[in-house]
């Protein structure tokens, strides 16, 4: 289970706080993560999804074009650099997102899966996590739901991202190597 904290609550740290404890109840949860709305993000984030005890972070991506905002598709520990110490949860860095394919950079349905798939496939020879996010009102657009549908097939098989690993990380302090 995952947090979408609100856009608001990117710089309000008692919305933030209210949004967490919210969904917690409400699924019954402890351990969790998420992806802050529209990427509002800043290295300053870390610390306050920290504070919450949140278990990852997905928010690290680019709004306006895909690629390796975080410069790797590993999962890893960040620095928190006004702390001077790695934090105790897991930022996952986003890839793509379908809005940043369908609307910023107006790519055609298959023209948006061709890129995915080359960036599925640079995570690949890696050893990386491919992380995509793709809105379910995207779905309802015939040609980008068929581009996501023909993605997910090209993905059958793939091994998944262990998010176990996760938990066990921000539990045991351990580096980043365990995640790859």
């Amino acid at each position: 289970m995952g947090i979408h904290p609100s856009y608001a609550s990117f710089d309000s740290q008692t919305l933030f706080r209210q949004e967490v404890l919210s969904i917690r109840e409400w699924l019954a949860v402890t351990t969790m993560g998420g992806r802050q709305d529209y990427l509002r993000w800043s290295p300053d984030s870390w610390l306050l999804w920290e504070s919450m005890g949140l278990a990852y972070d997905a928010s690290l991506g680019f709004a306006d074009h895909v690629g390796f905002r975080a410069g790797t598709c590993h999962p890893y520990r960040p620095w928190l650099f006004s702390q001077n110490r790695q934090a105790n949860l897991v930022e996952v860095p986003l890839i793509a997102m379908d809005t940043t394919l369908l609307h910023y950079m107006k790519l055609q349905s298959q023209s948006a899966l061709r890129l995915l798939l080359s960036l599925v496939s640079i995570c690949r020879s890696v050893g990386g996590v491919f992380t995509l996010v793709w809105h379910h009102t995207n779905l309802m657009l015939r040609g980008h739901a068929r581009a996501y549908i023909d993605l997910l097939d090209h993905l059958v098989g793939i091994s998944s991202f262990d998010w176990k690993t996760v938990q066990f990380l921000q539990n045991s302090g351990e580096g980043a190597n365990r995640l790859a």
